[in-house]
């Protein structure tokens, strides 16, 4: 492996680690997105349990459950994207109105 492949690797894991790092942190302050993800945490076990009882049941109903399951990563993953985009458009919201604020006006006249 290069030193580029390495590098590229490790920025990109640095990158999603602090994504990630930054949404949960926002999100155990929040108290409507920590209902909300909790409330997806439970369907995703609620899923993954029928998958294990519809794999000893039937093939055919599990291969529709996997096929929500894999609806319900895609909800999760745009879910922690859109507030990722909410948390750092209200942080950036949030200094403009605070730096408005401290700004004194300067007219001399």
């Amino acid at each position: 492996m290069s030193i580029l492949e390495f590098l590229s690797t490790a920025i990109v894991f640095g990158i999603v680690a602090l994504f990630i790092t930054f949404v949960v942190k926002n999100i155990r302050k929040s108290i409507k997105f920590k209902l909300y993800f909790k409330s997806l945490i439970k369907v995703g076990i609620t899923l993954i349990a029928l998958m294990f009882v519809s794999g000893v049941i039937s093939k055919d109903i599990n291969i529709f459950i996997s096929l929500m399951f894999v609806y319900y990563l895609k909800v999760l993953y745009f879910s922690t994207l859109l507030s990722f985009v909410y948390f750092v458009g209200r942080n950036i919201f949030t200094s403009i109105r605070t730096n408005k604020k401290n700004m004194k006006p300067n007219a001399t006249i």
